[in-house]
């Protein structure tokens, strides 16, 4: 018996092994270092302006902009070709016919940029991606993963640029749990703990927050401290102070609802 994943941790391969029942299983592990990708979280401000801004840095460079809603999509990309960009918007919610013209049009280098949803990037493997932008946080490490690794596959350099505000946290909690009904379990909220704590590593310093360590330790592989290709390792301390680039008040009303859930299980989110 064969069993395929593309990232799991330690933890989700220990899962694999019981609930298929394998007794002593050769486990192969590929190498998830992708040392040509530069690893950047970036305070959200005007979210349009900032991707519009970034995409004048790099003209006629192939790109992705993850979105975490499909309307999200749609409006960013109608934005985008508003100010002469060559984007389109791909996700779950378009037919089969829509989404293939939108993917044949990116591989085949028509348009430059791909706004999507998570539903964007299983099989397409366009080696010239030259970055892969985040509106948002995503909700898990692994999703992240996944994502950003849709770029620099030719081996050349590439940038993955998280645009990221603590609020992120809260818009995570309505999405997964709507109806204010009691959590059956932690892994979510685990999970966006673990994506949290990678985008807060400026807060650290070199020393202990190194984005590239932390990712790669999230999977179970070994890594170097300190990194020479993350704005924490580039930067001798954050650029925005010691206190973090984000809005006090914003971190504070994430945190309770976050702790509130965490340890509350009767109201989702603090609500």
């Amino acid at each position: 018996m064969h069993a395929y994943t593309a990232t799991a941790t330690p933890e989700v391969r220990a899962e694999i092994t019981e609930s298929l029942q394998l007794r002593d299983p050769v486990i192969l592990v590929g190498d998830f270092d992708r040392p040509n990708l530069f690893l950047g979280v970036v305070p959200r401000g005007h979210i349009e302006m900032q991707v519009a801004d970034y995409l004048r840095q790099h003209p006629g460079e192939s790109g992705i902009v993850y979105c975490i809603t499909r309307h999200e999509t749609e409006a960013l990309a109608k934005w985008l070709q508003g100010q002469s960009f060559r984007a389109a918007a791909y996700h779950a919610g378009l037919d089969d016919q829509q989404r293939a013209k939108v993917q044949d049009a990116f591989m085949a280098g028509q348009i430059d940029v791909a706004v999507a949803t998570i539903a964007f990037g299983m099989g397409v493997d366009k080696p010239n991606v030259r970055f892969v932008l985040h509106t948002a946080m995503p909700s898990s490490l692994e999703i992240y993963h996944q994502e950003i690794g849709r770029a620099g596959r030719d081996g050349q350099p590439a940038e993955c640029v998280l645009f990221y505000l603590y609020d992120d946290l809260l818009d995570w909690c309505e999405i997964i749990w709507p109806d204010e009904e009691p959590l059956e379990g932690e892994q979510e909220l685990d999970a966006l703990y673990e994506m949290l704590v990678y985008c807060e590593a400026h807060l650290k310093g070199p020393s202990s927050g190194c984005r590239r360590f932390k990712l790669l330790r999230h999977f179970g592989q070994d890594a170097p401290p300190t990194c020479s290709a993350c704005d924490v390792c580039m930067t001798e301390s954050p650029a925005n102070g010691k206190s973090g680039p984000f809005s006090v008040s914003d971190k504070g009303r994430a945190e309770r609802k976050f702790i509130a859930t965490k340890f509350d299980h009767v109201a989702v989110c603090g609500r």
